[in-house]
């Protein structure tokens, strides 16, 4: 009877063979490029050694993985055949590297030679499965054959498509899509074949009932064997290929630089700028004649010097310069052109003036191959500047002499001279105002323009003898000048007027004293008085502005020494103040606002910027238009430096409580460690029968006060990880009606206790099931409504909750606490959330430390909302937060188990051995003394590199690692051992001292299995040996477990059904206070127990002194059934 053969793959060469089609993969992209660029008398070799190299890489592949294949018969290959199929790889890859040598492959031939590939490449695979010779008959499934010449196909033509995007793109991002395209074939070239091996079969045949299992090392070895010598050839290959790019780079960028030299050397032979080749260390390389008689340069054989040296260069000002402030050198420190650089050349035997231009070339890497220099002769143009300018500048002082602008029109022509100091007189500069007599017409104020030219034409027309006139003409900043034009015509023989030359004089000063004059008494009215204030004035029809003397003194001026205008005021606003300050203005001449008032930075005349307090009002004509503004200017900066003196005081204060906060943070360690000792080694104790129920019972009451020291230490960690921003939302899905239920019970004492009403109500619609941090939460409800019972005296307190408005998936809860209290005073309510913070019914109490408040406000607004408050003296108060919940289904609820004590390990288990490396002797002791106490051989580590090597040695079970140890710690440690090939073998567990959450995720990646914080309970360490090597473990019975707690005042035994005389609702506070480790609370209870029951009382009562809250824990779970 025949049977089918089933083999397994060894793994380690599955992961070889994947190697190798991964390395096979890139070389054939890499190879592409060479082939297709290469020299034409080089390509031929690239294509026959690259088709060599990717067909053995491709070939290696699937022999490696049949190799990995191992079958419990005998197996030989026939060695031609495997040539044949080797044959097969190096044709496919001959095609795909022939196509790639194409300048310009079309589709169909794409898609022929991407078959004739495939098809190779699928013949290659089955050509090799011949080659097996074995004493089994081979079967197909031909829908996997066909998948898998389907596979080889696809992955043929992916291969050649990839080969040819890559000529296009850049190489900035061809490496990425190199190594990516690279990993896609390897997975298709593997999976092809893995594909083809699925559906192949091994019959047995019937003669042959006896197996033989072949030896895996004899395979391993051979595939080891083809596998490194392929990814040898494929190295020889990369590396050919980088040197061959490499030296055709080489080449190409000599052969280019030559041919460039060349190039320039012709260009530049006869032009008449000259021209320089310079290095990058300014030296001349090359230049022309012009360059030479331009600078008086030596013989080309003396030549060799850096620009500039020993040439006595000057400025166009006859200053000296520096080689480094030379063009050249300049345009190769900065990197970039200088352009236009006027420089004297004074030793010629006469001086000469040059432009010089510098243009640097830069190389791939940015720094400077060569520079470009030109030299124009500019000399001829610099001497007719002189000439005019030394013209221009004798007729200038005559005119500007008398201090009036002159003017001279041509009126045959209209051509039309304005001296400079006319246009300045206008606040132009003589480029700005064109010489024509369109430019007069401009500026002239449109109310005066006809008096102007009636005047003008009356005099041209000889019917009044001079020409003298007051007019008003526009200023480039927008405001009027007052000017007196005088003149005198030129007429010819039949009196036509031909030219006309005359002054301006500028009189606006004696303009605006009359004004000012008239408007003294109106401005002077409206001004205030009294307040110590700078006044200013604004006419809106001419844009000039008067202002007080107190104002000028308030700016550092005299009062002679300002004249405000609107320009000049705008330009003294602080940049960063003038666009609002504009706007504010704007809005009330626009009726927008009814009055103007702000604060901004204005120049003083020490050029420092002064606070003032801006205002003023505005008057409007008839017609609605704005055509005055008057207002003052309060100097604030006193108090502006107040403010800041102030900000800067509070951000010193935050820096500290927030340096205060990370040192706590940063504590935990410090302070866990040793309080891990001093717990541990009491559990340790515990375990001692041998120690008298006296001495039982003094252990007990130190491992409580350590475990209620924990408490507060983990308190003070949370609230500096809140303070130094480090606190974040653990969301969870939980019962938000038990919640509630159970805060009411663990509150309702405190409440009765002060006679007054604690009333909870729920909205039918508040889900009971919800999704958010349920800790955060019942933190905020334990802070809010604790500080409503504490400050209500008389009344009741109430929390209300309700659905706000849905947000999608979110719902919103809104919490709402109410109290008939003492209420809070409205100046107190704005620092309500501050650290440290209390209001003076808090102050009163002295309970408290102004942290409740704050640490609330964080955790809604993790929660995703904020809290407010109303309230009123002698009324009460009312908080109100609202956050973001979702919706959750009720989760599976665990039985309440009680975990005897356990004694020793259980027989006829491994002898488990157990690496214990901690850095600090005390917890190293503890843990060492406690394991070997239960059985467990046990060695020691004091740091992370002597646990390597004793992991190494003697190869343990389970490491428990400390994460923070000299010489290397327990992350690095962790990380070598787990990244070995034995690594997975061992359990790390961690032991870290942190108490934060996020430390969880570091630990994990870094491949610990789990971790346990320090100060851990011993029996946890017993519980996750449990859960990650299976260790069975003897327990004493349960009522050897069970402490019967009697003692010299005990008479009776405590137990639940002791616990059960009280009512049930008794029995629920009762743990619930508990759970808070609340003393006082706890203590407040017991005293409701009756007469009867004092032996309960008085028990009960010594396990809340000696903080033993878990056994009454225990009891009152066990009687609450």
């Amino acid at each position: 009877m025949e049977s089918e053969i089933h083999g397994s793959y060894h793994f380690g060469l599955v992961t070889l063979s994947f190697a190798i089609a991964l390395i096979a993969s890139y070389t054939s992209l890499d190879l592409g490029g060479r082939v297709k660029f290469a020299a034409q008398e080089r390509r031929w070799i690239w294509l026959l050694g690259g088709a060599i190299a990717m067909g053995t890489g491709i070939w290696a592949m699937h022999f490696v993985a049949m190799l990995a294949f191992h079958l419990p018969l005998p197996v030989r290959y026939n060695l031609w055949i495997t040539w044949l199929s080797l044959l097969y790889g190096i044709i496919a890859s001959g095609i795909a590297l022939s196509v790639m040598s194409r300048s310009a492959p079309n589709l169909p031939l794409i898609l022929g030679s991407s078959g004739i590939m495939g098809i190779t490449i699928a013949g290659m695979h089955y050509t090799g499965m011949a080659a097996v010779e074995i004493s089994a008959r081979l079967e197909y499934d031909w829908v996997g054959v066909g998948a898998s010449i389907a596979i080889a196909l696809v992955a043929s033509f992916a291969a050649i498509l990839s080969l040819l995007r890559q000529q296009t793109e850049n190489r900035a991002a061809l490496s990425w899509k190199k190594l990516g395209n690279a990993f896609l074939m390897g997975i298709a070239i593997s999976g092809m074949h893995y594909t083809g091996m699925f559906s192949t079969h091994f019959i047995a045949r019937s003669n042959s009932l006896e197996r033989e299992t072949v030896p895996l090392l004899d395979q391993s070895l051979l595939a080891i064997a083809v596998g490194m010598a392929t990814l040898f050839l494929l190295g020889l290959t990369l590396l050919a290929a980088l040197f061959e790019k490499k030296l055709t780079v080489q080449i190409v960028r000599e052969q280019a630089l030559e041919e460039s030299e060349r190039r320039f050397r012709l260009l530049i032979r006869e032009m008449q700028v000259g021209v320089l080749l310079l290095n990058a260390d300014a030296k001349i390389l090359t230049c022309n004649q012009a360059a030479i008689k331009f600078l008086n340069l030596p013989p080309e054989s003396e030549r060799k010097q850096v620009f500039g040296s020993d040439w006595n260069l000057q400025t166009d000002e006859g200053k000296s310069v520096s080689l480094a402030e030379l063009p050249v050198q300049r345009a190769i420190a900065q990197r970039k052109s200088i352009r236009n650089v006027v420089m004297v050349v004074p030793s010629t035997p006469h001086q000469r003036w040059l432009l010089v231009n510098a243009e640097p070339y830069l190389a791939d890497d940015g720094c400077v191959e060569q520079v470009v220099c030109t030299l124009s002769d500019i000399t001829k143009q610099k001497k007719a500047e002189i000439a005019l300018r030394e013209s221009e500048e004798r007729f200038v002082l005559a005119v500007e002499g008398t201090n009036d602008g002159i003017w001279d029109w041509d009126i045959l022509s209209g051509e039309t001279y304005f001296s400079p100091r006319w246009k300045r007189m206008l606040g132009y500069e003589d480029s700005e105002l064109p010489n024509r007599v369109e430019s007069f017409y401009n500026i002239l104020h449109a109310d005066d323009v006809e008096k102007v030219w009636q005047t003008l034409g009356a005099y041209l027309a000889q019917k009044i003898p001079n020409y003298e006139l007051e007019f008003r003409v526009l200023h480039k900043d927008g405001t009027s000048r007052w000017i007196l034009s005088r003149g005198a015509a030129l007429w010819d023989e039949s009196g036509i007027p031909y030219r006309m030359v005359g002054s301006h004089t500028d009189i606006t000063e004696r303009k605006q004293t009359e004004i000012a004059l008239q408007e003294s008494e109106e401005r002077w009215q409206l001004a205030l008085e009294g307040t110590g204030d700078g006044i200013w004035d604004w006419n809106l029809k001419t844009n000039e502005i008067l202002v007080s003397p107190r104002l000028a003194e308030m700016l550092g001026y005299a009062p002679e020494e300002i004249s405000y205008y609107l320009g000049l005021w705008n330009s003294s606003i602080h940049p960063n103040d003038r666009d609002r300050v504009i706007e504010c203005q704007q809005a009330h001449l626009d009726r927008k606002t009814p009055s103007f008032a702000i604060e901004y930075r204005l120049h003083c005349k020490d050029g420092s910027y002064k606070w003032i307090l801006d205002r003023g009002q505005a008057l409007w004509d008839e017609t609605g238009r704005p055509t005055r503004m008057v207002g003052s200017y309060t100097d604030i900066r006193d108090r502006k430096e107040a403010e800041a003196a102030l900000k800067t005081a509070k951000e010193a204060a935050e820096a500290a409580n927030q340096a205060k906060s990370e040192f706590l943070a940063n504590m935990s360690h410090e302070l866990r460690t040793p309080l891990n000792a001093i717990l541990g080694f009491t559990q340790l104790m515990s375990y001692d029968t041998t120690l008298d129920p006296e001495n039982q019972r003094y252990i007990k009451i130190v491992s409580r006060s350590g475990e209620h020291l924990l408490a507060l230490i983990n308190n003070i960690l949370e609230m500096s990880k809140i303070e130094a921003g480090c606190a974040t939302l653990k969301e969870t899905c939980f019962d938000l009606y038990q919640l509630l239920d159970n805060l009411k019970k663990m509150l309702q004492l405190r409440a009765q206790s002060k006679g007054l009403q604690l009333i909870f109500k729920r909205a039918p619609d508040v889900p009971q099931y919800v999704q958010t941090d349920e800790s955060k939460l019942r933190q905020v409800l334990i802070n809010l409504l604790g500080n409503a019972i504490k400050f209500t005296q008389v009344g009741k307190a109430i929390l209300h909750v309700t659905i706000g408005e849905s947000e999608g998936e979110k719902i919103n809860l809104i919490f709402n606490i109410q109290d008939t209290g003492e209420g809070i005073a409205t100046d107190e309510i704005e620092n309500l959330f501050e650290t440290f913070s209390q209001t003076a019914s808090g102050l009163k109490s002295q309970t408290g430390t102004g942290l409740g408040l704050p640490i609330s406000q964080e955790f809604v607004e993790l929660m995703g909302g904020q809290i407010t408050v109303e309230s009123q003296l002698g009324q009460g108060s009312q908080f109100t937060f609202e956050i973001k919940v979702s919706h959750a289904r009720p989760p599976e609820e665990l039985p309440f188990q009680s975990h005897p004590k356990v004694k020793g390990l259980a027989p006829n288990q491994p002898q488990y051995r157990i690496l214990v490396a901690e850095d600090r002797t005390d917890n190293r002791i503890l843990l060492v003394n406690f394991l070997e106490g239960f059985g467990f051989e046990v060695q020691a580590a004091n740091n992370g590199k002597e646990a390597i090597d004793l992991w190494e040695r003697w190869q343990p079970h389970l490491i428990w690692m400390d994460m923070q140890m000299p010489v290397m710690d327990g992350y690095e440690a962790t990380r070598r051992i787990k990244t070995s090939s034995e690594g997975y073998k061992t359990t790390i567990i961690a032991i870290t001292a942190s108490a934060f959450e996020e430390q969880r995720q570091t630990i994990l990646s870094v491949g610990c299995d789990d971790f346990v914080r320090k100060p851990f309970q011993l029996p946890e360490l017993l519980e996750k040996m449990n859960q990650h090597l299976g260790v069975q473990y003897l327990y004493e019975s349960e009522e050897s477990a069970t402490e019967d707690l009697q003692g010299k005042t005990l008479t009776f035994s405590l137990n639940a059904a002791a616990v059960q005389v009280m009512p049930q609702s008794w029995i629920e506070q009762m743990h619930y206070i508990s759970a808070q480790c609340d003393d006082r609370l706890a203590l407040q209870l017991i005293q409701e127990i009756p007469e009867e029951y004092s032996s309960l009382a008085r028990s009960l009562q010594q396990l809340v002194k000696n903080f033993q809250f878990d056994r009454i824990m225990k009891l009152t779970q066990v009687a609450k059934g």
